[in-house]
């Protein structure tokens, strides 16, 4: 057999220099080129960042075995530059690795990758951590999730096999971020990332088209991705801000997205149908109470973006009133 040849896709978006230098050094420090004979072609894809690619690249040695294209292009959001990166990837790259440019990966994250897909999996995520005080993202998995994961190598690893259903992994937030995923290219492949939202969803929706409810999976319950603080459209949107509204607006379209255009299985069904109400209700919610201060801005852009939910304005409403009566009863008992 070839020795692997790994892509790794990074889009860029960053003001903050010195961020995808970090990334790409840990790409770099991979234990995977000392111990097999594979090499690695990385992509950056430049989406007109504040701070070119380019800049904070300037001066990088790069080693044999690794190729480093660096290609700029207009804004469009992170979705449409790892799809133009997974474009321009050579056909010689069998696997699939995504690094977002403020995070940074453990050495041996190739390395475990590759044994968990060696054992048969074609789809490998990780645990994931944001700061070094605070538990990682799957601290608290499910006991279902837990009880799924069969051990790979007796255990010895921290490597497992996932038997259920892969879509519910998906849409239960499982894969922590997009630079936990390692997976098999298929040279037939025609998942993509949605670039008509961008700020929710769009890494859920890349990956339900690459596994649909089947997939061998794998999982590895050690941390191997430290996310940075760089530019993040989805984290650190403050209540009643442009960036929760457009992150709501995206919720809702990737939901629906999911339900109509994807096979899902029965319990992946359930949960996303529940989250998409729940989002419609937030999203209304949040309107009525800024509409009462006179902004109504925030709901006439939610019924543009999504007019079917009119439909949704009495249960909404219905439940503003409710927090209002708790509120007066919860000060009169005070």
């Amino acid at each position: 057999m070839n020795p692997p040849r790994f892509g790794v896709v990074i889009p860029f978006f960053q003001r903050q220099p010195g961020l995808l230098r970090l990334a790409v050094d840990s790409i770099l420090a991979q234990s995977v080129m000392v111990t097999t004979q594979c090499t690695i072609q990385i992509v950056v894809v430049d989406d007109s960042s504040p701070l070119p690619a380019n800049q904070d690249l300037a001066g990088l040695a790069v080693p044999p075995g690794i190729d480093l294209i660096v290609h700029r292009q207009p804004n469009g959001g992170a979705g449409a530059a790892r799809n133009a990166a997974i474009d321009r990837l050579d056909k010689a790259c069998d696997t699939l690795a995504f690094l977002d440019s403020d995070d940074v990966w453990s050495p041996d994250h190739l390395e475990r990758a590759l044994q968990a897909l060696s054992a048969g999996a074609d789809f490998y995520f990780c645990d994931a951590v944001r700061n070094e005080d605070e538990p990682s993202l799957n601290a608290d998995a499910p006991d279902w999730f837990r009880s799924a994961l069969a051990p790979i190598d007796n255990g010895a690893t921290g490597l497992y096999r996932y038997s259920g259903a892969a879509d519910i992994a998906v849409v239960s937030g499982l894969v922590p971020t997009t630079s936990t995923i390692v997976h098999r290219r298929r040279h037939d492949q025609t998942a993509r990332f949605p670039s008509r939202y961008f700020r929710f969803g769009e890494d859920q929706y890349y990956c339900l088209q690459l596994l649909g409810t089947q997939g061998r999976v794998a999982y590895s319950n050690a941390v191997e991705v430290h996310c940075g603080r760089g530019v993040n459209i989805f984290a650190g949107n403050t209540t009643g801000s442009d960036g929760q509204l457009l992150c709501f607006i995206d919720e809702i379209a990737f939901r629906k997205d999911a339900l109509a255009t994807v096979s899902l299985s029965p319990d992946a069904t359930r949960h996303v149908k529940r989250k998409l109400s729940e989002a419609k209700r937030n999203v209304l919610k949040q309107g009525l109470w800024m509409a009462r201060n006179d902004h109504g801005r925030w709901l006439r852009r939610s019924l543009s973006a999504h007019p079917s939910l009119i439909y949704s304005l009495p249960a909404a409403l219905g439940a503003v009133l409710a927090d209002r009566l708790h509120a007066s009863s919860t000060r009169n008992v005070n």
